[in-house]
């Protein structure tokens, strides 16, 4: 058997998973095949030049037998992963951690970090009841076998902020879900098969709910919930150090706040949040440095002009709802303000792709395409969105817009095997540039006119 689990792990380090999942299968077959028949001890090479005294005893043997199959589930696990095989992957996985807890042969930190890990495959499929006792079987067996004064290399504080992003991660998807209507999922109900570790982890399932959020408050507790492990991650994972990492928790908190905002119907309460996303990006954006950390920049710019647009739609629709005043007056101009904003953190992305001659790429790769003519066409109908009186200042506005569609429109043309990843707007864009030069000279015979 550890022939068989040897010979698997060295095909899967060659590369050939096929081959190395028949021998991790065989090793796992054969140890059922010697349970089945009562063999559970069976003597390693090395008793056959020992003499009986010095045989291990049976158990220590069984010990020995069980380590083996773990080993071989575990590696399982790992080949039917590389072969895009998750719900395989999966259940080996699962079936290792069982095994382990059962022989309790495993290491705490490890056996905690692949059980939250496995939270990402239920999360994956939608079963959120199951995600949340890996992550509180995680939880328990962290907390309650380890405790910080035997932390003297920082791995427990380490896999504590890794759980605690995993819970956030799971927070975040079951938000996600919750507000999206072409994904309304339906609550599973509780059933024991939900719950395969033999662990009591009642205290830390009742803290996260695993139910969809079907209201404000329902969400609201998500939020909550998952506020508390970005807090507690981000006492390991600080700026300085762990620039990455700090960067992937303050965006996956922005997230929450923007999905949050979607279950709220006060659209003041709304501004709100965004305005908590733009103030946590944009002290952390500030703080980069934009030569080593210019993709992190990129994403956070992105994400600050989106918050902006946001609140924009948002003022505009409350605004739309009041009657001329003087307050209304002081709202246009906080409006025209968030539109520069917006504009201008759009504007500083796309400006991000030129190079040390101040030049843009001939062509943007496939994963920067879709992000910068997203920045431009939001540009450009934020251009039009500007309350202004002047006829002059509107032909400029309208003027701008034109030369962004122009800029989309051309780029398409430039590239006719550009990937389809901007289809529909590109319509909008092709409309707009037959339809606002119309615009633009009705302005102007009036701007004459007058």
């Amino acid at each position: 058997m550890r022939i068989l689990n040897q010979m698997g792990l060295l095909n899967a380090g060659r590369g050939d998973n096929e081959t190395a999942m028949r021998y991790l299968r065989e090793a796992d077959q054969l140890f059922k095949e010697c349970v089945a028949a009562g063999k559970v001890a069976p003597f390693a090479l090395r008793d056959l030049v020992l003499s009986v005294e010095e045989w291990a005893s049976d158990n220590a043997r069984q010990k020995e037998f069980e380590s083996e199959q773990i080993l071989a589930l575990f590696y399982l696990a790992q080949v039917y992963g590389n072969l895009d095989r998750r719900d395989e992957s999966a259940d080996c996985l699962k079936e290792t951690l069982q095994r382990q807890l059962t022989t309790k042969q495993y290491n705490v930190k490890e056996w905690a970090l692949n059980c939250a890990t496995l939270s990402n495959y239920y999360i994956g499929i939608g079963n959120y009841p199951v995600a949340r006792h890996c992550l509180a079987s995680a939880d328990k067996v962290l907390t309650s076998l380890l405790s910080d004064s035997d932390d003297e290399d920082g791995s427990i504080a380490k896999s504590k902020a890794d759980i605690c992003r995993c819970w956030i991660t799971y927070c975040l998807d079951l938000l996600r879900r919750s507000a999206s209507f072409s994904e309304r999922i339906d609550d599973l109900p509780y059933s024991p098969s939900n719950h395969f570790f033999d662990l009591d982890v009642s205290e830390y399932e009742s803290r996260v709910p695993a139910c969809s959020a079907r209201t404000f408050d329902a969400a609201r507790a998500l939020y909550l919930a998952a506020s508390h492990h970005v807090e507690s991650a981000k006492l390991f994972y600080v700026l300085d150090g762990h620039v990455n990492d700090h960067v992937d928790i303050v965006q996956q908190h922005s997230q929450l706040f923007k999905v949050l905002a979607s279950f709220e119907s006060d659209r003041d309460r709304q501004c709100k949040m965004h305005k908590r996303r733009i103030d946590m990006l944009e002290e952390l954006v500030g703080r980069l440095n934009r030569q080593f950390y210019l993709q992190l920049c990129r994403q956070m710019l992105f994400e600050l002009a989106e918050a902006y647009n946001s609140m924009v739609d948002l003022k505009i629709s409350i605004a739309g709802d009041t009657s001329p005043s003087p307050s209304s007056q002081r709202a246009m101009q906080k409006i025209n303000r968030l539109i520069k904003k917006a504009i201008g953190q759009f504007d500083e992305f796309v400006e991000s792709y030129r190079d040390h001659k101040k030049e843009f790429p001939e062509a943007f790769d496939d994963v920067s395409l879709r992000p910068v003519l997203t920045a431009k066409f939001c540009m450009a109908r934020l251009w039009t969105k500007f309350v202004v009186g002047e006829t002059a200042r509107r032909v400029e506005n309208t003027s701008k817009a034109l030369g962004l569609y122009k800029e989309i429109v051309d780029y398409k043309r430039n590239h006719p095997d550009m990937p389809d990843v901007f289809a529909e707007e590109m319509s909008v864009c092709e409309e707009m540039i037959t339809l606002l030069p119309i615009k633009l000279a009705k302005l102007t015979t009036y701007s004459t006119a007058n």
